[in-house]
């Protein structure tokens, strides 16, 4: 998919009409495809109808998909928006934000809300100008976009929300230190702020890693499936707390508690 002449095509008013009506049609054939390319030489018809299938395969996921633009890989490793909304209000409190490792910026979405500024990294430059227009669309106007590393990211900010990628190469990656960026440089970002949410993933062994005193570990199902541990550090965290369940989309939240107890010798009756 050629990114970068959809994402020129789409720049003309003119043109996202087109491509709104192609929207519209309710099904679109082997025969309508092939019609279409051979009346419409001049535009990016595969790209527009590869993006109508990637935001109709991915609406359940992301209710507001047809006003987005995807890669493949993207609308894979991306939110759901039940998930993307729970991020967003983690950071309601802090005005200057970065999102690290944006993607195609979902979770950007969310965070960038009512913030004073906020800055959006990620390594793909084609999912960065995608994560631009997403949020364009949107109306955000407060997001500075940088194309770079993660663990390079030196910015006077007040919290960062990080989702590395794990699936560098081919295939799915488990252990946090084959992360990009890895596990231990993603710790060190606490330089820039101590206010971190890393989100990793569900089939993690969380007790290999070595924690933060001040982070809470929050396993976050939607539906009755469990989506991701969210790792809060700083302000971020729950205070005396070192797991809690999130349940979406009620909210409902069961926590521990690593505050001292006093117990009291067996009594008569248990």
């Amino acid at each position: 998919m050629n990114i970068n002449k959809l994402l020129e095509f789409l720049r003309d008013n003119e043109n996202r009409i087109i491509f709104k009506k192609l929207q519209e049609m309710k099904e679109i054939s082997i025969n309508v495809t092939q019609k279409l390319l051979h009346e419409n030489s001049d535009k990016p018809i595969k790209e527009m109808l590869s993006q109508i299938q990637l935001q109709r395969k991915n609406l359940k996921k992301i209710p507001i998909s047809t006003k987005l633009l995807f890669t493949e890989q993207g609308a894979q490793q991306a939110s759901s928006w039940e998930l993307a909304k729970y991020h967003g209000n983690k950071f309601r409190g802090f005005n200057i934000v970065a999102d690290l490792c944006c993607g195609i910026g979902v979770d950007l979405i969310n965070i960038a809300k009512n913030k004073e500024q906020v800055f959006a990294v990620d390594l793909d430059v084609d999912t960065l100008r995608l994560a631009e227009y997403n949020c364009n669309t949107i109306n955000l106007n407060n997001i500075n976009y940088e194309l770079g590393k993660a663990e390079e990211f030196n910015e006077q900010i007040d919290a960062i929300f990080i989702d590395p990628d794990r699936r560098p190469g081919t295939s799915r990656r488990i252990a946090p230190e084959e992360y990009s960026p890895k596990f231990s440089q993603i710790i060190k970002l606490r330089d820039v702020s101590p206010n971190i949410a890393v989100k990793l993933s569900p089939a993690i062994d969380y007790k290999r890693l070595n924690l933060p005193s001040d982070s809470t570990l929050e396993f976050v199902s939607e539906n009755g499936t469990l989506k991701e541990i969210l790792l809060c550090m700083g302000k971020l965290s729950t205070e005396n707390c070192e797991r809690k369940a999130v349940l979406l989309p009620s909210n409902l939240i069961l926590q521990n508690s690593n505050a001292k107890i006093e117990v009291t010798e067996i009594q008569k009756y248990l």
